[in-house]
């Protein structure tokens, strides 16, 4: 009988982790103005991913296609961060999408096309799959 109370403890605890609360959404909506790097970025999704719907979702969607359209040069910085934490790359790829001005989804294309880092094919591919596929969006 203990150990199914500890198990119902330990289930709860871990579903109650995973939750966005209103205060946690609050928080993680106030840290969106902080978001200016990668490292940034991956510590938002360690901290706050369950909180990512609405504005939240919107802010960074913006954040992560004005860093590939803008600020290309810190793709690396993308692939290292990627690599330490796992689910990184699939939640920013995702994050490519409609509710950003095609402006910077062109400028991603052409970053992909013309400036792909040596060693980065593989993660400039999927950029530009993931982009041109939500330009391709009616």
């Amino acid at each position: 009988m203990k150990m199914i109370f500890l198990l119902l403890c330990m289930i709860n605890f871990s579903a109650n982790a995973y939750e966005c609360t209103s205060a946690k959404y609050d928080k993680a909506e106030s840290a969106i103005d902080n978001l200016n790097t990668w490292a940034d970025l991956s510590g938002f999704y360690n901290k706050f991913k369950e909180c990512d719907e609405g504005s939240v979702s919107e802010g960074l969607s913006e954040i992560i296609t004005s860093l590939l359209a803008n600020h290309w040069n810190e793709l690396p910085e993308f692939e290292v961060e990627s690599k330490k934490n796992l689910g990184f790359e699939y939640w920013s790829l995702n994050h490519i999408d409609k509710t950003v001005n095609d402006e910077d989804l062109n400028k991603i294309i052409v970053n992909v096309k013309e400036l792909c880092p040596k060693g980065m094919a593989g993660i400039c591919f999927k950029l530009g799959e993931k982009t041109r596929k939500v330009l391709n969006e009616d």
